[in-house]
């Protein structure tokens, strides 16, 4: 029986040398026994290669690692995590920056409440609430300040009389 030799990350192979065939998930590159694409070295065993994260709570041991991937992520028990107030979006793959009522947005899926997380919509280039849950492109805000001027056309009004 022929002991194999364990290959761990950096050993020499070659077609006269051995091959990484021990080392899980690699492959030989310029001679040298590495991680094949979207596998990363585990920094526990060097003869091991994990799957790079690609989503909000893959696994992770560094936070480079969900940096490289997601954008605005780190590792936090040994899971991706968007920070602060970043959220993962399935379009992009990534996690972006939120952005609240009345601010400057591109897509709907920038605009974002953490309490009402589907309430908002991206309309005029600007974050904007959805009339009646449905998809209006009308902004809430433009009825509120119809509502308040409206408001004080009569006050002024009353206050003549």
């Amino acid at each position: 029986m022929e002991n194999k030799k364990l290959s761990a990350a950096g050993t020499n192979c070659g077609p006269q040398i051995e091959d990484c065939s021990t080392m899980s998930n690699s492959e030989c590159i310029q001679g040298v026994c590495a991680c094949r694409n979207n596998y990363f070295l585990d920094i526990n065993n060097s003869s091991n290669c994990i799957i790079r994260p690609s989503r909000v709570d893959d696994a992770c041991q560094r936070t480079d690692e969900c940096a490289d991937t997601l954008d605005g992520a780190l590792c936090i028990n040994n899971k991706c995590k968007c920070y602060g107030n970043f959220i993962f979006v399935n379009q992009t793959g990534k996690c972006i920056q939120a952005v609240g009522i009345f601010m400057p947005c591109k897509h709907n899926y920038q605009c974002y409440e953490k309490d009402k997380p589907d309430e908002l919509i991206c309309t005029d280039g600007e974050c904007a609430y959805k009339l009646n849950g449905g998809t209006s492109n009308f902004p809430v805000h433009c009825l509120t300040g119809v509502l308040v001027s409206s408001l004080y056309f009569l006050r002024i009004e009353i206050f003549y009389f």
